[in-house]
C-alpha cells in the first residue's frame, strides 16, 4: 500500500487525541478499540495508524471507522512503531494527546480520570498507572505510583525521577520504576508542536524513553493519578 490515506474523521478540534499504532494485532485490536470507544470520557478522536500490517488489522480499523465518526484511520507502508506514532501526532486535532498500544485496553474511567486533572490546573502532563492481564484474565499490578500534583521546581525534578528511576524518588513510586512508556500519560499538544517533540530511534534508550524524556524537558506541572490501563500480555 503506497502513501497514506485517511477516512472517517469529523472536522474540528477535540479535547483529546488518542493514537493507536497498529501492526499484527488482529487478535487484540477489537477489544482495544472497543474499550476506548466505551470510555466514560467521550470528547476524543481515535487515530488508528495501520503500519502496513499484513494481517486483517487494516480491515478491522476501517470497519470501526465506518461506524464511528470519531475514528480516523491512516494506512501507510510499514516504517515501524515510532514513525506510526509520529504520523498519528501529525494528524491529531486535540488539545491533549495520549497513546494506547494495539494489544492493550483501557478501563472505562481511565481517560475520564486523567482528563479531569487537566481542568483548572497548571498541568502540562498527567501520568497514570497500568496492570498486566495474563492470558487476558488475571490482573497483575506492574506500576504502583501514588497520586500527587507537583508544580514547584524541586518537586518536578523528583517527578522526572519518579518516571525514570524509583531509586531517586521512592516517596512517589512505591519502589516501582521504568515508567518511561509513552502510553498511560496525557501530553499537551501545544508543547509537542511548539518544541517539535517526536519519536526518534535510539539504540541506547529506545524511542519510547527518548520521547517521554524530550517532552518532560518542557513541562512545568505534573499530576499523577493512580488509574489503570490493562495490557493484554500472554503469560
Amino acid at each position: 500500500m503506497k502513501g497514506k490515506e485517511t477516512c472517517g474523521m469529523a472536522k474540528g478540534e477535540v479535547y483529546l487525541s488518542i493514537v493507536v499504532p497498529v501492526y499484527k494485532a488482529e487478535e487484540y485490536l477489537p477489544a482495544c478499540i472497543e474499550s476506548i470507544l466505551n470510555s466514560t470520557f467521550q470528547d476524543f478522536e481515535l487515530i488508528l495508524v495501520d503500519d502496513g500490517s499484513p494481517d486483517c488489522c487494516g480491515d478491522i480499523c476501517d470497519r470501526y471507522a465506518r461506524t464511528d465518526e470519531r475514528i480516523q484511520v491512516i494506512h501507510k507502508q510499514n516504517a515501524g512503531i515510532a514513525e506510526a506514532r509520529n504520523d498519528g501526532i501529525r494528524s491529531a486535532k486535540g488539545k491533549w494527546l495520549s497513546f494506547v498500544d494495539d494489544d492493550d485496553y483501557v478501563k472505562d474511567d481511565f481517560f475520564q480520570g486523567l482528563v479531569e486533572l487537566t481542568y483548572g490546573r497548571e498541568t502540562d502532563m498527567v501520568i497514570g498507572n497500568h496492570m498486566e492481564a495474563e492470558n487476558g484474565k488475571k490482573m497483575r499490578r506492574v506500576a504502583n505510583l501514588k497520586s500527587f500534583s507537583l508544580t514547584e521546581k524541586n518537586d518536578i525534578q523528583k517527578a522526572r525521577a519518579a518516571v525514570f528511576g524509583a531509586e531517586l524518588a521512592p516517596e512517589y513510586t512505591n519502589g516501582f520504576y521504568g515508567m518511561g512508556y509513552p502510553w498511560d500519560k496525557l501530553y499537551k499538544m501545544s508543547i509537542i508542536r511548539g518544541n517539535r517533540v517526536e519519536f526518534r530511534h535510539s539504540a541506547i534508550l529506545g524511542e519510547d524513553v527518548m520521547f517521554v524524556s524530550a517532552y518532560m524537558k518542557h513541562v512545568g506541572g505534573y499530576c499523577v493519578r493512580a488509574l489503570y490501563l490493562g495490557t493484554a500480555i500472554e503469560s
